[in-house]
């Protein structure tokens, strides 16, 4: 189960208590803030503002004071700001992760700058942060306390294992799925785990295992590797449209339609626009698609076989 630091729930019955407009300094590296955020964000900000003035209970005591926003949407980290300050307002300390030479975001507290194009390399996100604490003595501090959360950008970076071990060998607080379950109930564990109980799910083959894959920067390997991932669509002879997904995708990004399955361009283009897109080689897998009424029967037939186990 997905866990939140800050619950929806939490952030619904408490948006009226925080002040959201409450000037933040720059505690790591010097930034020009933006000129403003989304209209619809600047609304919402508004409105915390204004029942704030309005409203006098105490803001929550947060369970951690520092957050580092981990994710390359900007819509999408404005999102978490807002709700971090409406709950708890000038309490926690919020550092946005953004790439170099790019302008962090209102109401952040610093910025904790990566290469572009490395989201994900947690290897480089390690340098990047361990000369932040350099310069920041409260990051470090609350670092070596185990009080700094990370909170991971995109759903299939949330539910990954392999993200989760590295994330908390930082010395950084998780709140994403427990990597035990991740290893488990990533999608190509759990469409194994239906194969093997016997509950349905739409047709699939593995192309590549988790933690497997090649050198994608050198061309024989990599045309090697798109051709092995043919001939397993290949052998499936499916007879109905389908995908080609990555395990790490999200977000419509490390997936590619496959109108025809049999036709090797077709399956070649889909394959080579998941590995550019995901710049890595595992965790990818062929699913059959499926129209509204079939999942409609495949979910309500899951939830029967859950039911039971």
């Amino acid at each position: 189960m997905m866990r939140s630091v800050v619950p929806k729930r939490l952030v619904r019955a408490a948006v009226a208590v925080g002040n959201a407009t409450s000037p933040h300094s720059s505690s790591i590296l010097p930034a020009t803030v933006t000129k403003g955020a989304t209209t619809m964000h600047s609304q919402r900000r508004n409105q915390a503002s204004a029942a704030g003035k309005n409203i006098s209970a105490p803001l929550a005591e947060p369970p951690f004071p520092t957050v580092i926003i981990y994710n390359q949407s900007k819509h999408a980290t404005n999102s978490v700001i807002a709700d971090i300050r409406a709950v708890w307002g000038n309490k926690v300390k919020i550092i946005q992760t953004l790439e170099d030479g790019l302008q962090r975001l209102p109401n952040t507290d610093g910025a904790l700058y990566v290469r572009p194009k490395s989201w994900g390399d947690m290897g480089h996100f390690k340098e990047r942060l361990d000369w932040c604490c350099t310069q920041d003595h409260t990051l470090y501090s609350d670092r070596k306390e185990g009080k700094v959360v990370f909170m991971p950008g995109w759903s299939a970076f949330a539910e990954s294992a392999e993200a989760a071990v590295a994330v908390t060998k930082l010395g950084l607080v998780w709140p994403g799925t427990e990597p035990v379950a991740s290893e488990t109930l990533e999608k190509i564990g759990f469409k194994k785990i239906c194969e093997e109980v016997g509950a349905p799910t739409p047709p699939f083959t593995v192309l590549a295992e988790e933690g497997s894959g090649v050198d994608l920067t050198d061309p024989t390997a990599k045309n090697k590797l798109v051709e092995e991932f043919m001939a397993k669509v290949a052998a499936m002879k499916a007879t109905e449209p389908g995908l080609i997904k990555s395990i790490h995708g999200g977000g419509g990004k490390g997936t590619a339609h496959l109108n025809d399955p049999n036709d090797p361009n077709q399956v070649r283009a889909a394959v080579e626009k998941v590995l550019t897109e995901m710049n890595r080689s595992d965790g990818i897998y062929f699913e059959q698609k499926v129209n509204t009424k079939e999942m409609e029967d495949f979910t309500s037939l899951n939830w029967r076989w859950m039911e039971m186990l």
